[in-house]
């Protein structure tokens, strides 16, 4: 019988977390469903070791004002292994100083350097900091089978493996994994693995190519593009893919006559961009590695002329924040707010009637008030000429206003100007709550396809002040080819 195995893995959304403030926290509701879900066929004990890909787990928070690698008091973990299959668990550490090895306070586990093992049953480790001054910590699970118990209870299966009984019998294993910070859970993770005897619903095991993401901060069920040639012989145009870690693509070819990208977009991590790929070979088990890179801080200088305005300006920065993290596109911002409403000389260039002239711009960029190859937005102290909610610059794009009348999402949305966007509203398939559509309200989302152009166009700020390093591609926003996503191209959920 050949071997067979299906997996599936999944981020549990924000909407299934139930926040309580407490002590500064919110505290987790128990998790309804799995993270990670592994089915694979007997009789895999022939193949062991078999390919069980390592589930990276960070340490660290997954609720608000909590994250991976942020100051804070230690982390607890409390890990529960369940159920009938005989194993051990592995937890390989990283980014974990031998000295904070060495501090771990342990119940159930065997440690070997930075290896620890776990069998069934409860087991705790106590006090990972927060903040190791490094990369989050982060521990990788790997199970250890038992071959000589999966024997046992494969001879004890009789002829019900021919796959032709009515029910398929089963065993299982639950891992655990939750997360607290003192008392309060602030972080869960669950897996669940499967070995059946009833296997002719899965597909062979080998069959896949797979994409190797490294350094997933958060985990995140990224979004993968391929552009390649599959077993078919057709040319693949941004074929989406998703996974935190080991992602398979199915049997790809060599390339030609065919392009070979890979793309990645995933929370708290830049977008990994990979041309002309010769990684897939024609036979199956290729693995392309993809490390994620950390999430690119662009610098912002925020003057306000507005007297009493800074609480909006930190609010709307915070937002443009969240926006362009959660949305996947890889960026978000480190401002600088100076308040200059009490400075005549920055209320004279910061005015509602800007008009973004030559001689205005030449002005304000070469006055104290002006930050060059930065992103500088302006909060004039009025509505805006044309009652504009705000506007940036297209003679230079490192410039934006904002006027009274904006919204929580105009700064956002002004910001996707310099990074070389154009308004959405006639561009169909978008949404209207689209980020960039204007006038709108209630903007909350950014596509795929606006996220690659943020990040490979030239005349992104983020590439033309230098913040990006990298390859770029100059894809206007009407512009749908094999080089270029269409605009509206998203993925969802995310």
């Amino acid at each position: 019988m050949t071997p067979l195995i299906s997996t599936c893995c999944r981020r549990l959304l924000c909407s299934l977390l139930l926040l309580i403030p407490l002590s500064g926290y919110a505290q987790l509701k128990p998790k309804p469903t799995l993270d990670y879900y592994l089915r694979w066929c007997y009789p895999v004990v022939e193949l062991i070791p078999v390919e069980i890909p390592p589930i990276k787990i960070p340490v660290g928070c997954e609720v608000v004002d909590c994250c991976p690698g942020c100051p804070g008091p230690p982390i607890d973990w409390r890990i529960n292994v369940l159920g009938e299959l005989p194993v051990n668990v592995l937890l390989n550490a990283a980014n974990v100083p031998g000295d904070i090895m060495e501090k771990l306070e342990m119940k159930g586990v065997e440690k070997k350097e930075n290896m620890l093992r776990l069998s069934k049953g409860e087991s705790m480790i106590r006090g990972f900091p927060k903040d190791t001054g490094k990369r989050p910590a982060v521990l990788s699970l790997q199970l250890e089978l038992d071959k000589g118990a999966l024997e046992k209870m494969s001879a004890m299966q009789g002829d019900k493996a021919d796959g032709k009984t009515g029910d398929a019998p089963e065993v299982s294993i639950e891992i655990q994994v939750d997360q607290y910070s003192g008392d309060y859970r602030v972080n869960q993770f669950r897996a669940l693995y499967t070995i059946t005897w009833r296997c002719r619903w899965y597909p062979p095991l080998g069959t896949n190519d797979k994409i190797d993401i490294d350094a997933n901060v958060s985990n995140d069920n990224a979004i993968v593009l391929v552009d390649a040639r599959d077993a078919s012989s057709t040319c693949l145009d941004d074929a989406v893919f998703r996974g935190s870690d080991i992602v398979g693509v199915g049997n790809l070819l060599t390339n030609a006559p065919c392009q070979s990208e890979v793309s990645i977009f995933s929370d708290d991590n830049a977008m990994e961009f990979h041309e002309n790929v010769t990684t897939w070979t024609n036979a199956a088990g290729d693995v392309h590695h993809a490390p994620l890179q950390p999430i690119i801080v662009a610098p912002v200088s925020v003057w306000i002329a507005q007297p009493g305005g800074l609480t909006r300006a930190q609010n709307d920065i915070n937002r443009a924040n969240q926006l362009y993290n959660v949305m996947n596109s890889g960026v978000i911002f480190n401002p600088t707010f100076t308040d200059v409403s009490a400075n005549t000389q920055a209320t004279a260039l910061i005015t509602t009637g800007f008009g973004c002239s030559g001689t205005e711009i030449t002005n304000l960029t070469g006055s104290t008030f002006f930050t060059a190859n930065r992103l500088n937005v302006y909060y004039a102290n009025g509505i805006l000429a044309g009652s504009n909610r705000g506007f940036n610059c297209n003679a230079n794009q490192n410039i934006s206003f904002i006027g009274t009348s904006a919204d929580n999402e105009s700064t956002a949305h002004e910001i996707g100007h310099a990074f070389s966007l154009g308004h959405s509203n006639s561009v169909s398939g978008i949404p209207t709550t689209n980020l960039m559509i204007t006038g709108g309200t209630g903007r909350n989302s950014i596509t795929i396809g606006q996220a690659f152009r943020i990040n490979l166009n030239p005349g992104s700020r983020l590439n033309a002040n230098g913040t990006r390093t990298g390859g770029t591609r100059t894809c206007a926003d009407g512009t749908t080819s094999i080089t270029c996503p269409a605009l509206s191209f998203d993925v969802t959920p995310r």
